[in-house]
């Protein structure tokens, strides 16, 4: 006779997927976690791991939309194959983007910023690859906010971003 599994179906889910992953060869997690699944992790090793990361991105988003950060720590954070689709639309290239983020003022930065951002999540794409979703609200306009992050060793650095001004109305998920 075999016993019932009684894991919630979330870790018989996440379970399985691992179980899948590993007979394909495939060395990703499709785990996400959000910002309000960060303060409640505990014993699970995958979360724990990725919610340190998607703290650890959180910091790093914040410098790069902090007007105070210098143009030396921006370049440290943007790869060098990196490159952003702005919530104009507008492409941009890393050099392009790297004089954008120089010219911006504390007006255009919004000093309160990094309060601002929600709906937090993080998923690991491949091995050392990462996209971190979010909305920020930011001098008075709302966008939902996609990165890249590709860590080396110790360090991380931004592949590629987008920004989409989105209205209150279409605001929650």
């Amino acid at each position: 006779m075999a016993c019932a599994d009684r894991r919630p179906a979330s870790r018989r889910a996440e379970s399985a997927a691992r179980d899948a992953q590993s007979a394909r060869g495939l060395t990703y997690t499709a785990l996400l976690v959000s910002d309000t699944e960060a303060a409640a992790v505990s014993g699970n090793g995958l979360k724990r791991e990725l919610t340190a990361i998607l703290r650890t991105l959180r910091g790093h988003e914040m410098t790069l939309q902090s007007a105070e950060t210098s143009s030396a720590d921006l370049e440290a954070l943007l790869d060098g194959q990196f490159s952003e689709t702005g919530a104009s639309g507008r492409h941009y290239g890393r050099e392009a983007a790297l004089q954008k983020l120089a010219r911006r003022s504390k007006a255009e930065a919004g000093a309160e910023a990094p309060e601002q951002m929600s709906e937090l999540r993080c998923r690991q794409l491949a091995t050392d690859l990462y996209l971190l979703t979010y909305r920020l609200r930011q001098s008075g306009r709302l966008t939902r906010r996609a990165s890249i992050w590709r860590r080396t060793g110790r360090t991380w650095r931004i592949l590629y971003h987008q920004g989409t001004v989105v209205s209150e109305a279409a605001a929650p998920d």
